[in-house]
């Protein structure tokens, strides 16, 4: 475990806010952001079965912007006195970004079976009872493959127009694909399932490992789609799939800046259908890719 990990959360903020402040708003902006993830991964096959940990791996970043943007990486509570060094004050007004109102939040996401509290053990047990029951369900499932990935991030921003922001968000994830073969015919369907959710995940699942396994052999006997181009019917998955691949990508600033993006010019002006509109809201509870603020301090909010 890190020494950073090892510090309560009311250590790390009292250490943050003393060092924010020591920069005058009015003359430049500064912030900090404290990360720590711990991570668990399973996969089982027909081949392999591995297992992946990572145990509290932490870091700080303090930055700052006078005219341009200026920044300081670091893994150890010890080396906070180096911020300062590595990011002077200044003593004029040198930059033009708008003062925002900081907020405060302190958020954990609560689950109705912590992760924490089931052994590595009876999780390798359960991804080995969900192989098997598919190998026992039919002979033409050739290859089920089972992963478990296990997320726990904890985030503290603080900055000197007043933010304090905590959040600590668990994510689980379990991802299935019954591989299958009939007469040299090899096909699959895959499901995955995910959220800010604990263990329980599982009571979602078991029910459903029959639906999840005839899906699959179903595609032994499906037709091939025809060429050309056609109307369609999305269902929810594969509309988000679309939407992410085709449109999210382009979205991106850093994509933009690079100019690798196909939407740069097009800002204000309509791309699709009228009856069409897609929109992120990583403010839903309990999603995957939910959360309270992001690593730049911004409330988590309809975009």
């Amino acid at each position: 475990m890190s020494i950073m990990a090892q510090q309560s959360y009311e250590e790390i903020l009292s250490i943050f806010d003393e060092i924010s402040k020591n920069y005058k708003r009015k003359n430049q902006y500064f912030d900090i952001l404290y990360d720590s993830i711990s991570f668990l991964n399973i996969r089982k096959t027909s081949s392999e079965e591995t297992i992946s940990i990572i145990k509290d791996k932490s870091g700080i970043v303090a930055r700052t912007y006078t005219d341009r943007w200026k920044e300081f990486a670091f893994d150890d509570l010890s080396d906070m006195d180096k911020v300062k060094l590595q990011i002077p004050k200044v003593s004029s007004q040198t930059n033009n970004l708008s003062i925002q109102k900081g907020w405060k939040i302190n958020k954990e996401v609560e689950v109705e079976i912590d992760p924490k509290e089931i052994s590595l053990q009876q999780k390798i047990e359960k991804i080995r009872s969900i192989f098997e029951s598919f190998k026992k369900y039919d002979e033409r499932i050739i290859n089920p493959i089972i992963a478990y990935s296990e997320f726990l991030t904890t985030r503290i921003f603080v900055n000197n127009e007043g933010c304090q922001l905590r959040q600590v968000i668990p994510r689980i994830r379990v991802f299935i694909q019954p591989i299958v073969k009939e007469e040299g015919t090899v096909d699959f369907d895959y499901h995955s399932l995910g959220g800010e959710i604990g263990f329980e995940i599982f009571k979602g699942i078991e029910n459903k490992l029959e639906n999840f396994a005839q899906n699959s052999l179903d595609m032994l006997k499906a037709d091939k789609p025809p060429s050309g181009k056609y109307p369609i019917i999305l269902d929810p998955d594969m509309a988000g799939l679309i939407a992410h691949e085709s449109f999210g990508h382009g979205l991106e600033a850093d994509q933009i800046l690079r100019d690798r993006s196909y939407l740069k010019d097009l800002l204000n002006k309509q791309v699709a259908s009228k009856i069409s509109n897609i929109y992120d809201a990583p403010n839903i509870s309990n999603k995957y890719g939910s959360y309270f603020f992001d690593d730049e301090g911004i409330k988590a909010e309809k975009n």
